[in-house]
């Protein structure tokens, strides 16, 4: 016996309920902010996020993992699984605030049918740049699929490039570092760990944080080598954000080699895609170039989705014999 999964992963761009919350830097997003932001905008934002999770589903199946970035509290994930397209999947939720000066934290939503949960942690990496900067603590969970095989998840939304791509890359580099010291301690207690690592890296597969840091490259030679399943649609010129009328892949997954090999758990050899159907881009008139379809533009509320598309791959899990369980 053997199931079809989707693990997704997407930064959903400034998911903010209407209300002030006084700890957080967040009055832009209410009703009376700057941004105007009600209940209508903010069910309208659900209704785009959830037409995007089931277009990533697989036949009548929603995606048994989900990765999310820029989510303001739990609350906004619950109301989002609540939507009618997605109320029929049981979702767990793994949540945790973040010290991030605008309240947008990383979550985990995790199908129950697919995945029992065993526990989760943060991990902090502003000790390895010697300042704070209320950096967005780095999700790690694990637990066992349906078949009883062991998985760690890794959900990212590392420093953004907002002040320059050279000079914030060492906060990148830290978070690298962190996460890559993680992942040696686990291979050395479980030598055929399955790990799956998804997230908003504001770096590109060939950056160093990526590619020399984490260790993260195209191929994967041996089990316990990481493999970017982003190379191709990089090489390909494409990507999940654009600015200024170019693109780059941010948003990606990255796996053990294992996962890649025959085995009780392996990613699809179609590997990583990028969600782009329907209204979640959009064709600029003058020049005819597309860009992610997002909510806003500067302070005008075009109802679109997020300035990031989607990605989403397909894992199977076939079941292990009772000796292996």
């Amino acid at each position: 016996m053997s199931w079809d999964f989707t693990v997704a992963f997407y930064n959903v761009e400034n998911f903010f309920d209407v209300k002030n919350n006084p700890r957080k830097n967040d009055e832009a997003f209410t009703p009376h902010g700057e941004m105007k932001w009600d209940e209508y905008r903010y069910h309208d934002k659900i209704e785009n996020l959830a037409e995007v999770i089931k277009g990533m589903g697989l036949r009548h199946t929603l995606p048994a993992f989900i990765g999310f970035a820029e989510v303001e509290n739990r609350k906004v994930i619950e109301d989002l699984l609540e939507h009618r397209d997605l109320d029929h999947e049981e979702y767990g939720i793994v949540h945790a605030e973040s010290r991030d000066v605008r309240g947008i934290d990383v979550a985990l939503a995790y199908s129950k049918n697919a995945f029992e949960y065993d526990g989760h942690r943060m991990i902090n990496f502003e000790r390895l740049t010697g300042e704070e900067f209320n950096a967005r603590d780095i999700m790690y969970v694990w637990g066992r699929m349906i078949n009883g095989d062991k998985v760690h998840l890794f959900i990212n939304h590392w420093p953004s490039r907002r002040a320059g791509k050279e000079k914030t890359e060492y906060k990148r580099l830290a978070a690298a570092t962190a996460l890559r010291e993680e992942i040696n301690n686990i291979q050395y207690k479980e030598p055929d760990a399955r790990i799956i690592i998804m997230g908003d890296f504001n770096d590109q597969p060939h950056d160093a944080s990526l590619r020399h840091v984490l260790k993260a490259g195209e191929n994967g030679h041996g089990d316990q080598a990481l493999v970017n399943l982003g190379w191709p649609i990089s090489k390909r010129q494409w990507g999940s954000v654009s600015h200024e009328d170019e693109w780059f892949l941010f948003d990606m997954f990255i796996v053990t080699g294992n996962l890649l090999n025959k085995g009780a758990l392996q990613v699809y050899k179609e590997r990583m895609r990028l969600f782009d159907e329907g209204d979640t881009i959009y064709k600029m008139a003058r020049s005819n170039k597309v860009k992610p379809n997002r909510t806003y533009v500067g302070r005008r509320y075009v109802g679109g989705y997020s300035d990031h598309l989607a990605v989403f791959m397909r894992i199977k899990v076939e079941e292990l014999p009772n000796s292996e369980q």
